[in-house]
């Protein structure tokens, strides 16, 4: 079967953006030095970890749901 749980990375940027978070704000709430470490998530060069997405919630206000993309199939999400 494959993985169905890909991440909206235009989600996430958006919601960001949307909610004037910088990308430092989220670097630091994950320990990183550098906000440029974050941006490689936030890019898909690195992909973010199960454990930081309750985080990544919290700051952008949403739920863990949002992040992922769903399949749709006859204009239903299927999941």
């Amino acid at each position: 079967m494959e993985n169905t749980n890909v991440i909206n990375l235009k989600f996430i940027r958006t919601r960001r953006e949307d909610l004037r978070v910088t990308e430092a704000e989220v670097a630091k709430a994950f320990g990183m030095k550098a906000s440029s470490h974050y941006y490689k998530y936030e890019s898909g060069e690195y992909q973010f970890r199960a454990n930081m997405l309750p985080t990544l919630a919290i700051m952008l206000r949403c739920s863990i749901d949002d992040f992922f993309c769903h399949p749709v199939r006859n204009g239903r999400v299927i999941k």
